[in-house]
């Protein structure tokens, strides 16, 4: 069965918490290891961008009850949003990676730390 992104939007409270990771359904409902706050800004909608960065691929495969991975969702249904990153998003951004370039030989690096 395929989701479309109206019936995802429906499940955005903390009653009901839905996400889109990669093009899947999931209900996270009772699953917010990252506390409520940061899901629940995320309900009902596509959390890939969010998730990525701070969760290994297997995350939910490994961690989520296989009954909450509701399926695949058709993503031509799914509402875009304009995305303003707010001056706390940047700073968790920020925090724990420090990027700098450094000239090794002719050949130019990106450290991360």
């Amino acid at each position: 069965m395929t989701l479309t992104g109206q019936e995802v939007a429906k499940h955005n409270s903390r009653e009901s918490c839905w996400v889109i990771v990669h093009g899947k359904a999931y209900d996270v409902t009772e699953f917010l290891p990252g506390g409520p706050k940061i899901i629940l800004k995320y309900a009902g909608k596509d959390a890939t961008e969010e998730f990525e960065p701070i969760h290994p691929p297997d995350t939910l495969d490994k961690y989520l009850d296989k009954s909450k991975h509701l399926g695949d969702v058709d993503m031509g249904t799914v509402e875009k949003e304009e995305k303003a990153e707010s001056s706390e998003e940047k700073e968790r951004q920020g925090r724990g990676t420090k990027c700098y370039e450094e000239d090794g030989m002719g050949i130019l690096f990106q450290r991360c730390r």
